[in-house]
């Protein structure tokens, strides 16, 4: 991430001001990421990120600033809330007010 911390996605991961994890319980507890925004671009909860086998996806959770996708070589693309979109190594997701989310050694 842009904050310098590295969130290892053996499970999901939630990402926003103040993350809360919906509807996860015991093992299945999401990681939970908080992240500054002093112009609150950024929602409480996020932007989930979910390992999907040998995949990965990420889901814009019905934020109100949204969140872009920026490939290598591709134009950025705005995620649609709600709807998964897979993930690559390389790929960065920009949550507002200079968070970004890099995403390493996927295969």
């Amino acid at each position: 991430m842009s904050t310098g911390q590295v969130v290892e996605l053996d499970r999901t991961v939630i990402i926003g001001r103040r993350p809360r994890a919906t509807r996860a319980s015991g093992d299945n507890m999401p990681h939970l990421v908080a992240v500054e925004s002093p112009e609150q671009d950024i929602s409480r909860s996020h932007l989930e990120i979910r390992p999907e086998g040998d995949s990965v996806v990420v889901i814009d959770l019905h934020t109100t600033n949204g969140s872009t996708l920026l490939r290598p070589g591709a134009d950025p693309v705005r995620l649609h809330p709600g709807e998964q979109t897979l993930v690559l190594s390389g790929d960065v997701v920009d949550l507002g007010d200079g968070v970004t989310v890099l995403f390493e050694g996927l295969t």
